[in-house]
């Protein structure tokens, strides 16, 4: 397991992604793209200090630039996973 494994929601709670409700992780995946969509374009070293100091809080952007990425690839992997076991 690895961290993008785990999603941690805005309540605090962890979920693990293969154990999620694929409807959960359709939300998580929409989320994630309106967060990107928000900070287009930026890269860390456009963070200002204030947006440094809550980079561990899901959903602010220092948090999206450095981990949204690395969501969006394991919730879509497990989507796709889901899909192809269906189809089979």
């Amino acid at each position: 397991m690895n961290f993008y494994d785990v999603w941690i929601s805005g309540d605090k709670k962890f979920h693990i992604i293969t154990k999620m409700e694929t409807e959960h992780i359709i939300n998580c995946i929409k989320q994630l793209n309106n967060m990107e969509a928000l900070n287009k374009n930026r890269n860390f070293e456009d963070l200002t200090q204030t947006e440094l100091e809550s980079i561990h809080e899901t959903g602010q952007p220092a948090w999206v630039v450095l981990n949204a990425k690395g969501f969006l690839s394991s919730f879509n992997n497990e989507v796709s996973k889901r899909e192809k076991e269906k189809n089979t």
